[in-house]
């Protein structure tokens, strides 16, 4: 299931929607979507969709070029971003910066534990953990993936950064309200964990400085969780990939019983 935007897409989203990329710390053993390419209009193009060539002959059913025709280089989605080696342990992620119930944190990624991931490293079955450095302290960062019976929807859309510009730290004074950016429900689309689990994971393959909306898990505790859809009053949760940038490709989230 590919994600919906209403823009175009980052160079590091533009890998999600190959799933050729052999460096993502890909970990829940998801089969890769089929979507190759995206139509002006916004609408995903599946492997089995037939694109006249510029020659107006058609390509192979795989999306390849018909024979003779020079399909051009491939876009250069950069390279992928430093992480550090191994996750940092819970026990070793002391920082209190997180000190209240929502907020934006604004850091650098440092790492990302899949599904499943090691359980020291506060690893589970329904969460991408995204290691978050800010200050020199790791921070946890859990992004529901959904799980059986609750899928989860993800949505991209390129916006000016919500609450003003990137400044490494906990801001918690930052809300984020999904029906306030004119988001729709019925532009996300559900699908299964382990689609989802693999999105994230490629699209944060070139990300380094970071921002996410959530909140924290408890006050003056190391991390912060709910990255999603909350009740559209200020407390709902998001990824921003490129928050340096003037506008970014912003990843919002919702469980499949949400509407707004």
């Amino acid at each position: 299931m590919p994600i919906f935007s209403r823009s175009v897409l980052s160079q590091a989203a533009v890998i999600a929607f190959g799933f050729g990329a052999t460096g993502l710390l890909v970990g829940c053993g998801g089969a890769a979507d089929a979507t190759v390419a995206k139509g002006d209009g916004g609408v995903a193009l599946d492997a089995s969709t037939v694109v006249p060539t510029d020659d107006g002959s058609a390509p192979a059913v795989d999306g390849s070029p018909a024979p003779g025709v020079d399909a051009g280089p491939l876009p250069d989605a950069g390279p992928p971003a430093p992480r550090n080696s191994s996750c940092t342990p819970s026990s070793a992620q002391t920082g209190t910066l997180v000190n209240t119930s929502h907020g934006r944190l604004d850091g650098t990624l440092v790492y990302v534990l899949p599904v499943d991931g090691a359980y020291s490293c506060n690893g589970d079955s329904s969460h991408v953990h995204l290691q978050v450095e800010v200050s020199g302290l790791v921070y946890d960062v859990a992004v529901d993936i959904g799980s059986s019976g609750d899928d989860v929807g993800m949505y991209e859309e390129t916006l000016a950064i919500p609450g003003g510009t990137w400044a490494e730290g906990w801001h918690g004074a930052d809300s984020l309200a999904y029906p306030s950016l004119g988001l729709k429900s019925t532009s996300f689309p559900t699908t299964t964990p382990a689609d989802i689990a693999s999105q994230v994971e490629s699209l944060l393959t070139s990300t380094s400085k970071i921002s996410i909306f959530c909140t924290g898990y408890t006050p003056g505790d190391n991390g912060c969780h709910d990255v999603h859809y909350e009740d559209g009053t200020g407390k709902d949760g998001a990824i921003v990939l490129d928050p340096t940038a003037a506008t970014s490709p912003i990843l919002f989230f919702r469980f499949q019983g949400q509407s707004f």
